[in-house]
């Protein structure tokens, strides 16, 4: 959770909702990746799908661990399910857009294909609680003060 957590810090400093993921294979970090949703200007630059595009022949997904510090949405939540990986560890929950919690993914399928954990939320909750308290530079002046409070409750 450490590598993921930092890769979350990454995508804070450059404004980027911070969420960082990281693959572990056989217990090594093998590659880590942060929200780059703005920097790309693409909407699917999400951590756990940067990590993936780049993941090379060489490893089975079924073979790779999944930490990431937020829930995953379920766009990202079905690209793990797709792939068969083998374990699955999230920081916070995401009460807004999680493949787990408010989509309830696992429910559809009737059971989970690999193990999933919960580790260290309040390290999630607090790098998104700092985000949304900022304002937000590329919103329109007057939409930049909605942000703050909204969105830091919800994750109360």
């Amino acid at each position: 959770m450490d590598i993921a957590l930092a890769e979350a810090e990454k995508a804070f400093k450059k404004e980027e909702v911070p969420i960082g993921c990281a693959l572990f294979h056989r217990g090594v970090c093998i590659d880590k990746a942060h929200n780059l949703t703005n920097a790309d200007k693409d909407p699917l630059s999400h951590a756990e799908m940067l990590c993936f595009q780049r993941l090379g022949k060489e490893y089975r997904p079924s073979e790779v661990e999944v930490v990431v510090t937020c829930e995953p949405c379920i766009m990202c939540m079905s690209l793990l399910l797709k792939l068969g990986i083998k374990k699955l560890t999230y920081g916070c929950k995401n009460p807004r857009f999680g493949g787990l919690t408010v989509f309830n993914t696992l429910k559809a399928i009737q059971h989970a294909p690999f193990e999933i954990t919960q580790e260290r939320p309040e390290e999630g909750i607090e790098l998104l609680q700092r985000f949304y308290t900022l304002e937000n530079t590329r919103a329109p002046p007057e939409k930049r003060k909605l942000k703050s409070t909204r969105e830091a409750k919800i994750l109360k």
